[in-house]
């Protein structure tokens, strides 16, 4: 696994081909957005692409979700319309929402209950669960981070898949391996005729000896 400046740092590399003179044209930090930019859409392409079926067993236990996944603990709830919002980090905005893997309510030290999405709102991915047993959320945006909503309080771990600028710089990345590789040539690609202009112009800067 690597960081976001790892990827950045390899892909400048790259661009570079040892000229130093074209080295220095680069920004790291402008790659490092590139590359945040290019691992969001790897994964969504990832999971969107290689499971068929969203309300399948299989889903749920998809190896590349476990990997990308990470969970946050929220103690309580603050008192919002006659019921209770949560703050929660955002997260990668899949089809369905399935870029929020679950909500877990914790009741007591051995007891959880799993949260369901209320019908008629737009889709948690496990939304046709029955409800029998279930406690109702909705997710909104107050027009910064996402919150729940319910009308349950107490604390409550939410799993998800963070959004790529929303890693630390020097944290590892999850998923690595094919993730990683298609993250540095996508920003690699997007980038060669940038530097080949570059590389252009200063050749025709360069004087030209008369014969």
């Amino acid at each position: 696994m690597a960081t976001k400046v790892q990827l950045a740092e390899q892909v400048k590399r790259m661009l570079s081909g040892g000229d130093s003179r074209s080295d220095s044209d680069i920004d790291i930090r402008e790659i490092i957005q590139a590359v945040e930019s290019a691992r969001d859409s790897v994964i969504f392409q990832l999971l969107t692409t290689t499971v068929e079926n969203a309300q399948s067993p299989s889903f749920s236990d998809t190896e590349l979700y476990s990997q990308l996944t990470e969970k946050k603990h929220i103690s309580a709830g603050t008192a919002y319309n006659s019921g209770y919002s949560y703050a929660i980090p955002e997260y990668l905005l899949l089809p369905e929402d399935k870029g929020l893997y679950s909500v877990t309510k914790k009741n007591s030290f051995k007891e959880t209950s799993m949260y369901v999405r209320a019908q008629g709102v737009p889709g948690f991915w496990n939304s046709v669960a029955s409800s029998e047993g279930l406690l109702t959320y909705y997710v909104f945006s107050d027009g910064g981070s996402p919150n729940i909503w319910t009308t349950n309080s107490g604390a409550i771990d939410v799993r998800y898949i963070p959004t790529t600028k929303n890693i630390a710089s020097t944290t590892e990345l999850k998923g690595g391996g094919i993730i990683d590789d298609a993250v540095v040539k996508s920003v690699y690609q997007m980038y060669v005729p940038m530097t080949q202009i570059m590389k252009d112009n200063l050749g025709d800067n360069v004087p030209k000896i008369n014969k």
